[in-house]
């Protein structure tokens, strides 16, 4: 197999084998809910952890998921951490419904957005507790919707690798 990758800026071609690892009968490592004999999955994320760190899938458990973001689609990314610290302390505030309008755009758009949470040490665990969100994680954005009559925003994210309990608090699926 053969993946191109955006990696530092420079577009290369990754040479890959047919062997990924398994654990019992299934993949060890990436691959979609709605098929798991989808290939292209696994050869991404071999093609990335090659480029990365040498093979070593262990090294891609966590990391700064713009960084990927830009590697696989060679787009620029773009950070609003600060602003995201800002509109959470008051989420009443124009400017948090201001960025809550932007990112909900580029999300209709169909641009990739991704939100993580705070490391170990930065992070208020119990907040994290009551989300169903783990430290130290990435997530796929979704969707973003703002119900005006009710003044509530809501973002849909994707649990990477079912690694938290399914969120069944308000506006959860069942």
């Amino acid at each position: 197999y053969k993946v191109r990758l955006c990696v530092g800026g420079w577009w290369s071609e990754i040479l890959l084998d047919s062997y990924f690892p398994v654990m019992a009968t299934a993949p060890a490592f990436l691959c979609l809910k709605t098929s798991r004999a989808e290939v292209w999955p696994m050869l991404i994320q071999k093609a990335y952890a090659k480029t990365v760190d040498g093979f070593r899938y262990g090294s891609l458990t966590s990391g700064d998921g713009m960084n990927a973001i830009e590697d696989i689609t060679g787009r620029p990314g773009s950070r609003y951490d600060d602003k995201v610290k800002e509109a959470a302390l008051d989420p009443n505030h124009d400017d948090a419904k201001t960025l809550f309008t932007k990112l909900a755009a580029w999300c209709a758009s169909g641009d990739l957005l991704v939100a993580s949470t705070m490391g170990y040490g930065e992070a208020d665990e119990t907040f994290y507790d009551n989300t169903c969100l783990t430290v130290e994680n990435s997530y796929a954005v979704l969707a973003m919707r703002h119900f005006e009559a009710e003044d509530i925003r809501l973002v849909r994210v994707r649990v990477p690798f079912g690694q938290s309990d399914q969120w069944t608090g308000p506006w959860s699926d069942g």
